[in-house]
């Protein structure tokens, strides 16, 4: 099987397209009947935005409330650009997927992290797709390791 850090970059990579083929279409329905389209991509970026704190060792309570709320701004897509890349080079560092990290739930592995990440990112990738009309064809690789 693909390395870990290659099928995380690859999840990442392939949601990014979505997100510029949203357009004008923020505020239409997803899947998830509680997220628009705009929630679901605030989502994911906030999920990126956390990948590099969290696996340099902080907590959640350290972290705190800096990732709350709306972080797409005015520019979804410079957002969406610059946390995909800093969770891309966090995931990619040496020693990340070995390292400790502190969820909501306990700690794990940086492995099992990355993990969830990645298939967070497969899983509403096929969400923004069918939100947005756009295709919703799945890498089968992201999909046998989901």
């Amino acid at each position: 099987m693909t390395d870990l850090v290659v099928l995380f970059t690859r999840a990442v990579e392939q949601f990014g397209p979505r997100v510029a083929a949203v357009n004008d279409r923020w505020r239409d329905p997803t899947p998830d009947a509680e997220w628009d389209v705009r929630a679901l991509v605030n989502h994911v970026l906030v999920e990126d935005l956390w990948a590099p704190p969290l696996l340099q060792g902080m907590t959640i309570a350290g972290v705190g409330d800096r990732f709350d709320g709306d972080q797409l701004g005015d520019d979804p897509q410079a957002a969406w650009a610059m946390a995909a890349a800093a969770s891309i080079a966090a995931v990619a560092e040496d020693g990340a997927l070995d390292r400790t990290v502190h969820v909501s739930f306990g700690d794990i592995s940086g492995r099992e992290y990355v993990s969830q990440l990645t298939c967070d990112h497969l899983i509403h990738g096929w969400d923004l797709a069918r939100a947005i009309g756009a295709d919703e064809q799945l890498d089968p690789e992201l999909v046998d390791f989901a």
